[in-house]
């Protein structure tokens, strides 16, 4: 089945690298933008199906949406880009042709599956149980995002498939294989176990003899087929990749290409240093803000299970069109928490829910530099069009106390307007407030964030909860923002809000401000309210 590659197909060096080592076990650290989805993913996966007819691969991801829209959707598109037609060669989410071979392992219902003329098939697998590994098999593996993935789960779930048809494939590099991909921006500590897992077993050496041996290989191929060395040299190769564990490390940079200078100009502009060296060099590093010295995504982070049951075919449709009703987290039926902070340089507001034990970040949402509050409330309102409890707490930075020079009303009274124009009751929470010291705040975070077996060793408080699916801005928000020490109090250092900073607005303190405008109204009372003559 294989096909001719579109003429002007540009291939990268680090997507020449990517699929010339394909070692029985990869993990590869692609740039953001680095071409992963576009073509590496696609090439090794078609590569798969070749080799393995009538086999089947799992595709792994955190959370079906993020599959459906980082993975499947640019991955189908890259199978295009390769010559393979959907319908032709391959269908999704449907039952294949009679005509066509069938699997070895065949799935109750093809929902879940992509299959493939020759018999093959991608299973989709998800650890948000949606779309779970379990009771299946197959005969390699390819983690998306795999920063986002859960470790334990991974062992205990997802590795005990791959199984089944040795006896057919057990010489092939390509069988049994486990394949990750991700970039290197974990945001805090934690989010890493794939490379504690393997990393010591990398060997640089050894992965440069596997490339250099197939790009040899390649090049025998294409200029001189008759070399009696060529067949010693592929069989070389076969065993150096069956036994092989390797890291690529691939940077945006090697797109540059395709990406332009400016979108690498843009990304330096945008970016944090720690963000630029992570997501586009792929340099290990960490979020290093010490406001929330104890907040780990790890412990602090969820990924919640998703809504949407009709089956690939149909999903990829509607991921499109995504609003709360496929936020599994966000209970229709109960009122909406919502948390502002006004800045020049955009708006911004958390969405929060209180749970039995936690209080939970289920959304943001911001306005870029030059666009109006009023453009939140309505992005707010139509996020939310269909959530049937319209009744919304309202908290704001008390300088949404403040009024425009052309209206008598306050900026949070305006944006109260808005939504009560569509809808929804609205309970001004932040009326007459003055701000909060940060030597407070810091402390009632220091208490919510420390916890024992999933709760807070302060009886008296909830924990705090974040969706990491749809709050990436905050928690690299909350990750990195900055302590500093004033007049012997602890205090945030905000100097990345500055207009001539750098940093992206949605990454500089403001969504951290919006989780201490909340926090702060749900629970700093609780810890001030034994006089320990803190109030500082």
């Amino acid at each position: 089945m294989e096909k001719v590659i579109e003429k002007d197909f540009y291939v990268n060096e680090a997507q020449l690298k990517c699929i010339m080592v394909s070692a029985r076990v990869q993990v590869n650290l692609i740039g953001r933008a680095g071409g992963k989805s576009s073509f590496i993913i696609p090439k090794k996966t078609t590569k798969c199906m070749d080799l393995m007819p009538r086999g089947c691969g799992i595709l792994l991801a955190p959370s079906y949406q993020k599959m459906l829209q980082d993975l499947v959707s640019p991955m189908v598109r890259g199978w295009q880009k390769l010559g393979y037609e959907e319908n032709v060669d391959f269908v999704i989410g449907k039952e294949p042709p009679k005509n066509w071979d069938k699997p070895f392992l065949m799935p109750r219902d093809f929902k879940y599956c992509i299959a493939w003329r020759n018999g093959h098939l991608h299973r989709i697998v998800s650890q948000d149980k949606s779309v779970t590994s379990n009771g299946i098999e197959g005969h390699y593996l390819i983690g998306d995002e795999a920063k986002l993935l859960n470790g334990k789960k991974f062992v205990d779930e997802t590795l005990p498939c791959l199984r089944g048809e040795a006896y057919l494939w057990e010489k092939l590099p390509e069988y049994g294989s486990i394949e990750f991909f991700s970039d290197m921006y974990f945001h805090k500590r934690g989010a890493n176990w794939f490379l504690k897992m393997y990393e010591k077993f990398h060997n640089d050496e050894e992965v440069k003899i596997i490339y250099e041996t197939a790009m040899l290989i390649e090049h025998l191929r294409n200029n001189d087929s008759a070399n009696k060395m060529l067949p010693i040299f592929e069989e070389k190769l076969r065993i150096m990749r069956c036994n092989a564990i390797a890291i690529i490390k691939a940077p945006s940079t090697a797109n540059r290409y395709v990406l332009g200078e400016t979108y690498l100009k843009n990304m330096t502009q945008s970016m944090t240093v720690q963000e630029f060296k992570g997501a586009i060099l792929t340099q290990e590093i960490f979020g290093g803000g010490d406001f929330y010295a104890s907040f780990d995504v790890d412990i602090h982070g969820y990924i919640p299970p998703d809504m949407l049951s009709g089956g690939l075919s149909a999903d990829l449709r509607r991921i499109n069109e995504k609003d709360s009703s496929t936020d599994s987290d966000c209970d229709t039926n109960r009122k909406l928490e919502i948390a502002v902070d006004w800045g020049g340089k955009g708006n911004f507001m958390t969405i929060h829910q209180e749970k039995a034990k936690h209080f939970h970040k289920i959304n943001e949402l911001f306005t870029s530099k030059g666009s109006t509050y009023h453009e939140l409330a309505n992005k707010f309102c139509n996020y939310y069009r269909h959530h049937k409890c319209k009744e919304v707490d309202f908290h704001y930075d008390p300088s949404g106390n403040n009024t425009n020079a052309n209206s008598v009303k306050t900026f949070a009274q305006e944006f109260a307007e808005i939504l009560r124009s569509k809808g929804w009751r609205v309970i001004m929470c932040s009326l007459g407030k003055n701000n909060i010291a940060h030597s407070r705040k810091h402390r009632l975070w220091s208490a919510v964030l420390k916890e024992r077996n999933g709760m807070c060793t302060d009886d008296r408080l909830k924990g705090y909860r974040v969706n990491r699916t749809n709050c990436p801005e905050s928690i690299i928000s909350m990750a990195n923002a900055p302590l500093k020490v004033t007049k012997g109090a602890f205090e945030k250092d905000k100097s990345s809000e500055r207009k001539d900073d750098t940093i992206a607005p949605q990454h500089a303190t403001h969504f951290s401000d919006c989780d201490d405008i909340y926090m702060v109204a749900k629970q700093l009372h609780l810890i001030e309210e034994r006089n320990d003559g803190f109030r500082a």
